[in-house]
């Protein structure tokens, strides 16, 4: 206990974020009187395809009067360049990445609608009827994303159903597909394993209600039949909604999540949680140099942001209070932020996006053997510090950020120590076979001397008991 007392009266500064600049809203892109002229024009869905260098925009109206359109918006000039009919209440837009062409899930038609563009005319080239699991007249397609040579897409309906759509012959191959076992289906992700031979799988966020809708799991289905529960709430209903994948590996996770973020790993594995100030994300989106990650919130009509460098939040804008409405989903073309409102009838272009110089000052590592644990399980968490140097393994059961005699942690703020050693320390131990754990977190950081002979904390990182 006495290393224990001399670490924590060493005061060190773990983070900081440099702010060169903040964003600022520039205007509103209106889809009023676009698709169908009788119905409501509130957008849904937005992406932005970098080979064509075009931003396309879901024309979804409302539940009582469904559009049908998508809006191809120029960034370099922020306007419409044209429009095309798909099906009613499309969602979801993907890319077959170096083409041009393109896909859109139609919520209400059951359809999903396959097109090709250029700068100068866009076309529906085939649209894809899917099959209707329980006979209410439509499955609800909702995710969409392309991986390993198909369209997969998700759904709603409470089958469960992921179909998978032949791109070369346009056929829904159901024996590509899978289910989820009678889940909800969030939107999805293709990943592949940074230093493993390739092997891409796909990630599909997935919620299920307990039997009186108060409350729910959230978590994520892989491609390999794997459930990865995150959040458990008999009062309130969690949900997974949405991912954004970054070059070195991490996953970032949307959703309904009590104001949480999570970062996960390729296969679904959770990382970590980051504090994201209460806000919550319905739709996210990564900037084009990786640095910026947006929420939508549209429970609380807002954006969110967060400094993904250094995994942590930055601030908000509220688009009810600009005069707008739901910010639904997002997405980061030519150095501006394209929102679409699913409160009104405007795609919301912000620039001055905030830029950040990497200051998280991480040392050390903090391996998990088993992040996913379940009753009667063995986890072993092993914290490596640098040669001939002094390690801590601290741990608490929130995820709440606290400063104990001036060292920063990103847990807390109850922590323990659970070893220490030169080198390494770890710490073992068997998940009780108690059903009362499931669903419970626990959080874990180590504590390291740097080169300088400072005191510096790991990365954090998590188990939840499956």
């Amino acid at each position: 206990m006495k290393i224990y007392k001399l670490f924590l009266i060493i005061a060190i500064s773990c983070f900081g974020v440099t702010s060169i600049n903040g964003q600022s809203f520039k205007q509103a892109i209106s889809l009023n009187g676009l698709g169908d002229p009788t119905a409501d024009a509130k957008g849904f869905g937005i992406a932005y395809n970098p080979n064509n260098q075009l931003v396309y925009a879901s024309i979804t109206g409302s539940f009582s009067s469904p559009n049908n359109a998508v809006a191809v918006i120029d960034p370099a000039t922020d306007s419409i360049i044209t429009t095309f009919d798909v099906g009613l209440f499309p969602e979801d837009i993907a890319f077959i990445p170096g083409t041009n062409i393109g896909a859109i899930t139609n919520s209400t038609s059951g359809t999903v609608s396959i097109f090709e563009g250029t700068s100068t005319s866009h076309q529906v080239i085939q649209t894809v009827q899917l099959p209707d699991s329980f006979g209410f007249g439509t499955c609800y397609p909702f995710g969409i994303t392309f991986h390993e040579g198909y369209w997969y897409v998700s759904t709603v309906d409470g089958s469960g159903e992921v179909y998978a759509i032949d791109t070369n012959t346009y056929q829904v191959d159901l024996n590509a597909g899978f289910s989820t076992e009678f889940r909800s289906n969030g939107r999805m992700v293709s990943t592949s394993i940074p230093g493993r031979p390739p092997q891409n799988q796909l990630l599909v966020g997935t919620t299920i209600y307990n039997s009186t809708f108060t409350g729910a799991t959230a978590g994520i289905y892989n491609s390999n039949d794997v459930q990865i529960n995150y959040l458990i709430n008999d009062n309130f209903a969690p949900s997974t909604s949405d991912f954004a994948q970054h070059s070195d590996g991490r996953i970032f996770v949307g959703g309904l999540f009590e104001g949480n973020l999570f970062v996960c790993d390729a296969e679904g594995n959770p990382l970590r949680t980051i504090d994201c100030n209460g806000f919550n994300a319905y739709g996210l989106g990564l900037s084009e140099d990786e640095s910026l990650l947006v929420m939508c919130d549209l429970y609380d009509t807002s954006l969110a942001f967060v400094d993904v460098a250094n995994e942590t939040f930055i601030s908000d804008i509220s688009i009810s209070a600009l005069g707008y409405g739901v910010p639904n989903d997002a997405v980061f073309a030519l150095g501006k932020l394209y929102v679409s409102d699913q409160g009104s009838e405007n795609v919301l272009v912000f620039d001055q996006l905030p830029s950040f110089t990497p200051n998280n000052n991480y040392a050390g590592d903090l391996l998990i053997s088993n992040p996913v644990p379940k009753n009667g399980e063995l986890v072993t968490v092993t914290m490596q510090a640098a040669r001939n140097q002094m390690g801590w393994l601290i741990g608490s059961n929130d995820d709440i950020a606290t400063n104990s005699n001036g060292i920063d942690f990103l847990i807390g703020p109850n922590i323990n120590l659970y070893a220490s050693g030169l080198n390494m320390c770890r710490a073992s131990k068997t998940v009780p076979n108690n059903p009362a754990l499931i669903g419970r977190q626990f959080h874990f950081q180590g504590v390291t001397y740097d080169s300088n002979g400072s005191l510096t904390t790991t990365a954090p990182r998590m188990i939840i008991i499956q």
